[in-house]
């Protein structure tokens, strides 16, 4: 078999479901640590959890990028086929992480979690811009309630989940990368 015809995808969704099932224990973590509260989303401990998910997606991409051309590709792999496994990577991790946000957000968050959020954010755009007129908050605010939705929320978490592995992927394919001196350019 060639290496250019084996394709990215089993392996992209391998990675994928541990980055997944890693998010999955990290937000249930965070969950269980009040830290889904709005009045909790800047603790120092959300932080601490966010960053080391971020640690563990980059250590995720990076070992499986060089797995997949050393043990996949025969050593060989272009930038470009690099980027394009971390962002399916980011697509499975994002399926994963955007039906867990759905479900903590459906089933466990209390009814007036959006309100409160709401609320939050409120206070926050008045702090942030104190000329703000109570009109032009309220219209910034009805437009952000719309997609204060579980539904709405986990299409971002997904989209979120592929453009952050894309971007962790311009910089770890950077390194990884290595191209065979047998091809032609």
């Amino acid at each position: 078999m060639e290496v250019q015809n084996i394709s990215p995808v089993p392996s992209a969704m391998r990675w994928g479901a541990i980055l997944g099932l890693v998010g999955v224990a990290t937000s249930t973590l965070n969950f269980a640590m009040g830290g889904f509260a709005p009045e909790n989303q800047d603790s120092g401990i959300t932080k601490i959890i966010q960053f080391a998910m971020y640690a563990i997606i980059i250590l995720v991409l990076v070992v499986a990028t060089q797995q997949h051309r050393d043990r996949e590709l025969g050593g060989f792999m272009s930038y470009g086929r690099g980027l394009g496994l971390g962002a399916l990577i980011g697509l499975f991790y994002g399926l994963i992480a955007s039906l867990t946000t759905f479900v903590i957000l459906q089933y466990l968050m209390p009814i007036d979690y959006a309100d409160k959020m709401m609320e939050v954010a409120q206070q926050k755009m008045m702090e942030g811009n104190p000329n703000m007129t109570e009109e032009q908050a309220e219209m910034g605010l009805s437009m952000a309630r719309k997609f204060m939705t579980p539904s709405w929320m986990s299409i971002f978490v997904l989209l979120g989940s592929v453009f952050m592995c894309f971007f962790f992927s311009l910089i770890v394919s950077a390194f990884v990368k290595k191209s065979n001196p047998d091809e032609l350019n």
